[in-house]
């Protein structure tokens, strides 16, 4: 069956216009922070089909007349199209609030076609920054995706709003796209055994969030730290013979959370799958590496010199880590390269732990840019893929263009001053390329814009434009992704005419 995203325009795609609310002008245009790239990344990786729901109050009317939105919403379009960005579908409904139209979202009657049976509503998301777009969601029987803060006011909406129950709240695309990826990696483990009855939710992706109960005051204290360290949504209950020791309550806890670790990770498409953290903890330096093999192997290299931290036994600690790495089916090292506060060396096990997961889970090349997965060489934030809009005191009207209202482009490697190609830009292009921090050009022999690597993954990343002495040729200096050349040779200038 068929899946969608049914998105919403203003607020979503682009920013939505202070006061009046109305993106009547080019002007007002302005997108949604990395929608281009992570809207590229799903419609070249994954199968759903775009449906852009909207609602445009009074269109047409004189209070939002047509011929003020239309240009603006072309642009938009137009430029989604010039990086790889199409709508299957795209749904206005023109009528103001009050007139209840069963075609205003949240309501379904601009979406019968999806209603037929043919899509997979319930794996379909409606990705959007308003309530009545998770209304739709409801509505619809898909899953809510919001795009905002997922802060006190969120929560309070949800909580008068019982019936909507979004997926995911966020205000990172990025974090949009690592979702729709990875899919929902949380899973609920409950173990009842004659000494325990222990419940694990666990989120891989959340932001730190606990509710942990054990009946044992330090273990809860280490397994809040590997949470909030982790950045893993984590609840445990657990009931087990305290009265007898701490013995099965620890090992059992170890057991689930290494049960909810494997069901959470799935099939592990797209992680890294290693993890290390070196962890420093005041007198105290752990080491954590982890394979998430599939395969179990447990090793610690640690002497405690005391019985007991609180109420926790300190020979638990081996017994734990072992549970968790047997039954998530992960190689697990630890080891404490210099301690001596007992207290320091188990919490820098949990923490550095964490932190290990946390690498070992998350998704690898997941692209911030719009290139295709195979080509990303890593996902780092902060790097040129991140890269921001270019700083130019030119205009278009400083170029002196050709009769065709265009100017070439020499194009050099950055690190080494190879010379990789020649086209042309006209306004347009440039602009984008500003915008964007990628080499854009006009196709002449196509007839339109053209940012490099789209369909290829060999982007060209600016890192210096400059202009010669008459103003009419760019020499652009770039970081070259791949081949420059669309026969697969790095530069274009691959074959000897003379020497």
């Amino acid at each position: 069956m068929k899946r969608a995203l049914f998105i919403d325009r203003d607020g979503t795609l682009v920013i939505e216009p202070p006061v009046d609310y109305q993106l009547d002008s080019l002007e007002k245009l302005v997108f949604y922070p990395k929608v281009f790239r992570n809207l590229y990344f799903i419609r070249k990786q994954l199968d759903f089909e775009f449906v852009m729901v909207t609602n445009q109050d009074g269109l047409g009317t004189d209070s939002f007349p047509e011929d003020t939105f239309w240009p603006a919403h072309d642009k938009m379009l137009k430029t989604l199209e010039g990086e790889g960005i199409r709508f299957d579908d795209i749904l206005i409904d023109r009528s103001f609030p009050e007139e209840n139209s069963p075609n205003r979202k949240p309501r379904t009657g601009m979406l019968g076609r999806y209603l037929s049976g043919e899509y997979d509503l319930a794996n379909s998301y409606v990705i959007g920054d308003r309530l009545t777009d998770m209304q739709l969601a409801a509505n619809l029987g898909a899953k809510g995706i919001w795009l905002r803060p997922d802060d006190v006011e969120a929560r309070q909406l949800l909580t008068e709003n019982t019936a909507i129950s979004p997926i995911l709240i966020t205000d990172d695309w990025d974090r949009i796209t690592e979702y729709l990826f990875a899919g929902e990696r949380r899973a609920t483990i409950r173990r009842t055994t004659k000494e325990t009855d222990i419940t694990v939710t666990l989120n891989l992706d959340g932001t730190g969030k606990t509710e942990i109960d054990t009946g044992i005051g330090f273990f809860d204290h280490m397994l809040n730290g590997f949470a909030r360290h982790g950045l893993f949504d984590l609840t445990v209950h657990a009931k087990g013979d305290l009265e007898v020791d701490s013995h099965h309550t620890i090992e059992d806890t170890g057991i689930v959370l290494g049960q909810a670790i494997l069901e959470a990770i799935g099939d592990k498409a797209g992680i890294k799958r290693y993890g290390h953290f070196m962890l420093p903890m005041d007198e105290t330096l752990m080491l954590c590496a982890i394979d998430l093999s599939g395969r179990p192997y447990f090793v610690m290299d640690c002497d405690f010199t005391v019985d007991r931290v609180g109420e926790f036994d300190t020979e638990m600690v081996k017994e734990f880590f072992y549970a968790v790495s047997y039954a998530a089916q992960m190689n697990l090292h630890i080891k404490v390269l210099d301690g001596g506060n007992n207290h320091h060396i188990i919490e820098a096990m949990f923490k550095a732990f964490a932190k290990a997961l946390d690498e070992a889970t998350s998704i690898r090349e997941l692209p911030a840019c719009s290139r295709p997965r195979a080509a990303c060489k890593s996902r780092k934030r902060g790097e040129q893929e991140m890269k921001q809009a270019l700083k130019c005191d030119f205009t278009w009207a400083d170029f002196k263009t050709n009769s065709d209202g265009m100017v070439p482009v020499v194009v050099q490697d950055a690190e080494n001053d190879e010379v990789l190609m020649l086209a042309y830009m006209n306004e347009e292009a440039f602009e984008t390329t500003l915008r964007l921090g990628k080499m854009t050009y006009w196709s002449r022999s196509r007839n339109e814009l053209w940012t490099k690597g789209l369909s290829s993954g060999h982007v060209q990343y600016v890192k210096q434009l400059l202009i010669d002495c008459d103003n009419d040729t760019i020499l652009a200096k770039v970081e070259q992704v791949g081949a420059a050349c669309h026969t697969g040779n790095r530069t274009c200038f691959y074959r000897t005419l003379a020497e």
